[in-house]
């Protein structure tokens, strides 16, 4: 399982509202180029989003479900790789004062990807998620900051 954290100078609650923009979610999640589609009640369980997911020209369409959401704190996700399998990711957000501690967590649960996963491929997708998660405080932040003007 691949395990990152991160602060957010940012309420938990404002952190939820970055999670819950559909919107925002090709800007911080690595690799995603665009939402395609998103379901009105994102991030509600059951909800889903479907995006394209590459780097330059080559792209696949991809899709992730809401597993469980209990705003402001967790939200976990199925990712579902057209052919290469799933992973499920848990998103916890630990309030700290006016901060917030996330912490991320992802691991390949069917097909190609739990087959082949490693060390060597959780290293890989902690380096990606801690971009990811890079992101997601850039942009928590700076809506910190617009809310409190």
């Amino acid at each position: 399982m691949a395990h990152v954290s991160i602060d957010v100078e940012a309420p938990p609650d404002v952190v939820w509202r970055v999670l819950s923009d559909t919107t925002a979610y090709g800007e911080w999640v690595v690799g995603t180029k665009e939402v395609v589609h998103a379901d009105e009640g994102w991030p509600k369980p059951g909800a889903h989003l479907e995006y394209a997911l590459g780097i330059g020209p080559v792209s696949v369409g991809d899709r992730t479900f809401v597993v469980e959401a209990e705003r402001p704190r967790l939200l976990v996700l199925r990712a579902e790789f057209r052919r290469l399998g799933a992973a499920m990711i848990r998103l916890e957000l630990e309030p700290h004062g006016q901060a917030t501690h996330v912490v991320m967590d992802e691991a390949p649960v069917e097909g190609v990807v739990e087959t082949v996963h490693t060390s060597i491929s959780d290293t890989a997708l902690e380096q990606r998620n801690s971009v990811a998660l890079g992101r997601l405080k850039a942009l928590a932040e700076a809506r910190a900051a617009t809310e409190a003007t």
